[in-house]
């Protein structure tokens, strides 16, 4: 799909798409068949027919005329045409299977073309145009963030937040690098780890030298002991003058050993404190980074996030990229130090021999490289299953009352079975293959330890090398595959930690939706006055929840949300809020746009209660006193005695300190919402919002929350929702919502004369409380 500028540039779609375009040849046609030069304004690619099957059509719009143009064999095309102006309405609808592109044009309803729902968005955007273009003769404006962008390199879609990375593409190296940056605030820590672990490392070499070739070689060959050979064909110390004996020298190198074994004992226990310090340290600081930033994404990524789901990024993703980091990437240098160590010393011990040992090698890494490739997937889809299997335990867990009152114990331990034994069934397909594979690795790594028997034992036999020289060499050898089996091993691990390093570098790529703009402005202070300019918003930009809302509510005016259910009512709170920003149009306090105000200037100034109150683990207290800590136990009170909540709070044994339980569950539904209107009038909000805050009141309750919001109206503006329309009645006004749109606006009075929307609700309201008095 493309539009034209006011310009009268071209701008195309980002990214490739199913189709190329529209033919040159119907852009010529379409613009010689006009009197006047009529120029295309709006052009799409449909590929789906009419009769529902696949088949390309063109739409072409201009000021005057709209064509749809469908190619009819050798035939000239077949070619239908509308009058622009005609257009009253265009919508792209999204039906099972396919999506419709349907205008209402003089009087008449019509299909204009078929397409897959892979352009649904696309003909989403022609549908804005070509109501545009019927308006005022101009195309609509379309922001960048509403063009769909595709990965050039797969062509798959891939999100704007994050820098629009795809993931299928993303480079593993990068990866890696990006991981060890959380080891520089403890590069200290970490060089004096891997330093002592080299330094076991080497030592580790010393007494299997000692005890092999120095002991059977040199001091018990007979004959007495005339040289020590410390570095094979490097460092030969003759000793006959010294004058010590077998005994004495014999001595001396066990005493050597075990001062070689302490010092190694010391170097391991100090090498693994700091391990454990610095284990815990970047495991602490990867895991505050991770939850900081799920605090400050938009309430939307929460919505479509499962809580379990988060919660396994922060707590098990974290561990095994800290065991990758710490363990890891050290153990990682110390193994290729001593796999250098090892094979020099053995060149010199015998090149020969130490060349036959690398003969398996080759086949190893090729085997390696081939098996681990498929073991990447295998373990991703392992994560993903605990993952799966870790929401659905925290939603039973949530829901236990739930789960119980309705007697679905049954129901959840058969989904919770199902996707246990999907994550039995990925995790055994994982291992089992591992395991399967690990065996025959290290029988190709030691089949060079037979070579190494036969040809040394050749040696041996012939007098060409001494039995210290073959046992030496054949004890370094097991040394030596220790690391090449661990290296071999090395993409297990890096697949198993990478993938969780995947999966929380997608949460810290993921950028809040709504966030502060760069110039975004501290308020000092603030009147209230709220106005909405024609703002639309929809969860799903394709589905508009809210459409052309053009109101302002003025400072220290309460305005009550009155609507049917669904109508929109929650979503313009949630905007007020600025949990989402208006796709169109703008909001403004005071005049100021309120994406140009900081995020937190704004939520300090604004209290909530929600729909559902929900209160924290702790006690009421610090429930009230939640947005100010600070606040002394008789600001807490007065605020409690304004929420008509001190005199059931009293009654507790332990009064204000009293626990309320896990989400409340010690209190009423009443006494919740109290609490959680206690808590927005000691924050003391500039603009206060009340969703349904009466809802889980009686009447009488109900009453004495009214007379004390009554008095916290002066000098505040207050947003009320409230299906019990009673609750509303000291609303300056009322702003009905019907269908996403103000469809009323004005007092009790006003509304109930006018004999609308209003009037219909409080007239079902009145007849339904008859119903219920007759009732009983």
């Amino acid at each position: 799909m493309a539009a034209k500028k006011g310009n009268g540039s071209s701008e195309d779609r980002i990214g490739p798409m199913p189709f190329d375009g529209v033919p040159e040849s119907v852009l010529v046609r379409f613009t010689q068949s006009s009197s006047n030069g009529d120029e295309p304004e709006v052009t799409a690619t449909a590929d789906v027919s009419a009769e529902g099957e696949f088949g390309l059509s063109w739409l072409v719009a201009s000021q005057e005329r709209v064509w749809v143009v469908t190619p009819n064999g050798n035939d000239s095309p077949h070619i239908s045409e509308w009058r622009t102006s005609d257009i009253s309405k265009a919508e792209a609808k999204n039906h099972v299977g396919i999506g419709a592109l349907e205008a209402d044009i003089d009087g008449d309803h019509v299909e204009l073309v078929r397409y897959s729902n892979t352009l649904q968005r696309q003909f989403n955007h022609v549908a804005k145009h070509l109501n545009s273009l019927a308006e005022d003769g101009r195309v609509a404006e379309i922001s960048d963030t509403e063009i769909p962008r595709y990965c050039p390199k797969c062509g798959r879609l891939v999100s704007r937040k994050g820098g629009g990375i795809c993931p299928a593409c993303l480079d593993r190296r990068k990866i890696l690098m990006r991981l060890t940056t959380y080891l520089k605030p403890h590069v200290g820590a970490a060089v004096y780890m891997v330093a002592l672990t080299a330094g076991v490392a080497v030592m580790e070499m010393i007494p299997i030298y000692l005890t092999t070739k120095v002991l059977i070689d040199d001091l018990l060959k007979g004959g007495g002991v005339t040289t020590i050979t410390l570095i094979p064909g490097l460092w030969t110390v003759n000793v006959e003058s010294w004058g010590l004996g077998v005994f004495t020298w014999l001595a001396i190198l066990i005493s050597v050993i075990v001062c070689v074994r302490v010092t190694m004992v010391a170097f391991s226990v100090l090498q693994s404190r700091i391990s454990v310090m610095l284990g815990l340290s970047v495991t602490r600081d990867l895991r505050s980074t991770v939850y900081q930033h799920l605090q400050r994404l938009s309430v939307s990524f929460h919505d479509k996030m499962r809580v379990g789901t988060l919660m396994s990024r922060v707590l098990t993703d974290v561990s095994r990229v800290n065991g990758f980091l710490v363990s890891g990437v050290p153990h990682m240098g110390v193994v290729l130090l001593r796999l250098i160590a090892i094979g020099a010393l053995l060149f010199l011990m015998n090149p020969f021999l130490a060349a036959c040992i690398l003969i398996p090698i080759p086949l190893v890494i090729y085997f390696s490289r081939l098996f681990y490739r498929r073991m990447g997937g295998l373990f991703h889809r392992q994560a993903q299953r605990y993952s799966l299997m870790s929401a659905t335990i925290n939603d039973a867990m949530n829901g236990v009352r739930v789960v119980k009152a309705f007697g679905q114990e049954d129901r959840e331990l058969e989904k919770f079975g199902g996707r246990n034994e999907d994550w039995y069934s990925a995790g055994l397909k994982a291992e089992q293959s591992f395991f399967t594979f690990y065996p025959f690795i290290g029988f190709l790594m030691t089949s060079g330890a037979f070579i190494v028997y036969y040809f040394g034992g050749l040696d041996v036999v012939a007098g060409t090398m001494t039995l210290g020289t073959l046992l030496a060499f054949v004890a370094y050898l097991i040394q030596f595959y220790q690391p090449v089996q661990w290296l071999s091993r090395i993409n297990d691990w890096i697949t198993r930690d990478l993938t969780a390093a995947e999966r929380i570098f997608e949460v810290l790529d993921t950028a809040p939706e709504v966030a502060d703009h760069p110039k975004a402005l501290a308020v000092d202070k603030l009147e209230g006055t709220v106005r909405f300019e024609n703002v639309a918003f929809g969860y799903d930009p394709l589905e508009p929840v809210l459409q052309n809302v053009d109101v302002e509510v003025k400072q220290g005016e309460m305005v009550g949300l009155v609507g049917r259910s669904g109508a929109g009512k929650s979503t313009l709170i949630n905007l007020v809020c600025r949990f989402y920003d208006p796709q169109e149009g703008r909001i403004t306090i005071d005049g100021t746009d309120l994406r140009e105000i900081k995020l937190d200037e704004w939520h300090s100034r604004l209290g909530i209660v929600p729909q559902e109150s929900f209160l924290f683990h702790g006690t009421i207290s610090e429930n009230i006193a939640y947005a100010h800590p600070e606040a002394t136990r008789e600001d807490v009170i007065r605020a409690a005695r304004a929420a008509n909540a001190h005199n059931f709070i009293s009654r507790f044994p332990d009064g204000y300190d009293g626990v309320v339980g896990e989400r409340g569950t010690r209190l009423s539904g009443g006494e919740r919402q109290r609490i959680a209107i206690a808590r927005a009038i000691l924050h003391d909000p500039k603009v206060l919002i009340l969703d349904e805050a009466t809802s889980s009141v009686d009447t009488e309750t109900e009453q004495r929350i009214q007379e004390a919001l009554r008095n916290l109206v002066k000098d505040r503006t207050v947003f009320a929702i409230a299906h019990r329309l009673s609750t509303l009645k000291f609303a300056n006004r009322l702003i009905v919502i019907d269908d996403g749109k103000v469809a009323e606006f004005g007092t009790h009075d006003e509304l109930i004369e006018k004999q609308g929307i209003y009037y219909g609700l409080v007239a079902a309201q009145t007849e339904m409380s008859k119903i219920t008095a007759v009732g009983g």
